[in-house]
């Protein structure tokens, strides 16, 4: 399985870390705040909460890193597809069936969001009184309205922030750059001095925009990745456990000297080196080809647009009733995870069975209509 086919699986696994990765910070974030922030007076279970903030343990539940891992991801796919198919105008029919199915989707769960909000069943503030979060009370904390849905749907996500659904906050960077991936393959990506202009736009991402470095990486990756370019194994598990490192370890991002690191520009180069690595490593291909991330891979599309409502409806609600009923607050924790995550992916095997095959539907008779 050394084939580009097969190395190809592992970024598939990677997808499916990544998202476990977000589901787990938004559940630490929510009820274990101390481990997520390093506000130490919100300790609720102990010294496993500073153990994991202050290690590169943090890395396993960083899901704000792994979004810059997708983004990566998703630069490096493009760009693949078009080293190996060069075709403008498919490329240019992909990206608005992207941006027609974020559509679909963002409408869809946004329009559950509402109904969620409508019918009483979100209780992350009535969560938030129990565990401390901050963070948590922030959320859903408007009036849900039919204009305010439509708004958001069509341009809240777009070009302000998402409130019915918060993590397809990433919808926007995603869907831009995936826009700009292509058009930097369309300008550079046959000439032969391409890799300083490569360079050229990644200080410009780097001094205006660092998320957009992720997409240059992603670019890059995929030419070497054609060219088989690749690195010996020992190389490439360096790369791998230095992007583990940046992920994971914070105080790198604590001001030393008066000098404070962007995080930013850090994890999309963090995030550059774990693929690239990961391309040539056989060990973390062997890891990444587990059934447990490939399955997560699978889904990890409706993993991500589905677990926070979960996490916000059906979790708060049973971690409330644990305490309520008498309960510790780490059997709580237990049940809770255990009982939501698996509701997340029920969902989103429903969701990828039955959803994604009548929204590829939609998205194709919209494309026709729009293409006539």
């Amino acid at each position: 399985m050394d084939s580009k086919g097969g190395r190809l699986t592992t970024v598939s696994g990677i997808k499916g870390m990544g998202a476990v990765m977000v589901i787990l910070i938004h559940y630490v974030a929510a009820m274990l705040p101390a481990m997520w922030n390093g506000d130490f007076s919100q300790i609720h279970i102990g010294w496993i909460e500073k153990l994991v903030y202050k290690t590169p343990l943090y890395f396993f539940m960083n899901g704000s890193f792994a979004v810059y891992l997708f983004w990566t991801i998703s630069a490096f796919l493009i760009s693949y597809s078009w080293y190996r198919h060069y075709d403008a105008k498919d490329m240019m029919k992909k990206a608005l069936n992207k941006y027609v199915k974020f559509i679909v989707i963002a409408a869809a769960t946004s329009y559950v969001a509402f109904m969620l909000l409508k019918s009483g069943c979100i209780k992350n503030q009535e969560l938030a009184q129990y565990t401390h979060s901050e963070w948590l009370g922030y959320t859903y904390n408007f009036e849900p309205s039919i204009s305010s849905l439509v708004k958001e749907v069509f341009y809240g996500i777009w070009f302000d922030t998402a409130k019915y659904n918060p993590p397809l906050w990433t919808m926007k960077l995603e869907f831009l750059g995936s826009l700009w991936t292509i058009l930097l393959l369309e300008l550079f990506g046959d000439l032969k001095k391409r890799y300083l202009l490569w360079g050229i736009c990644a200080v410009f991402s780097v001094l205006y925009c660092p998320q957009y470095l992720c997409f240059i990486l992603g670019i890059v990756i995929a030419d070497l990745f054609v060219l088989e370019k690749r690195v010996n194994c020992v190389l490439a598990d360096m790369l791998i456990l230095v992007g583990i490192l940046a992920g994971g370890c914070n105080w790198i991002y604590e001001e030393h000297m008066g000098i404070t690191v962007n995080r930013m520009v850090v994890w999309s180069l963090a995030s550059g080196c774990i693929l690239f690595g990961a391309l040539s490593s056989k060990m973390f291909q062997r890891l990444m080809r587990m059934r447990f991330f490939q399955f997560a891979g699978e889904i990890s599309l409706y993993l991500y647009v589905t677990h926070f409502m979960v996490l916000c409806s059906f979790s708060a609600t049973v971690f409330i009733k644990c305490l309520k009923n008498g309960l510790n607050y780490l059997t709580a924790l237990g049940v809770t995870w255990i009982s939501g995550i698996a509701v997340t992916v029920i969902i989103s095997v429903l969701l990828k069975k039955y959803f994604e095959p009548w929204n590829k539907k939609v998205c194709e008779k919209v494309l026709g209509w729009l293409l006539k």
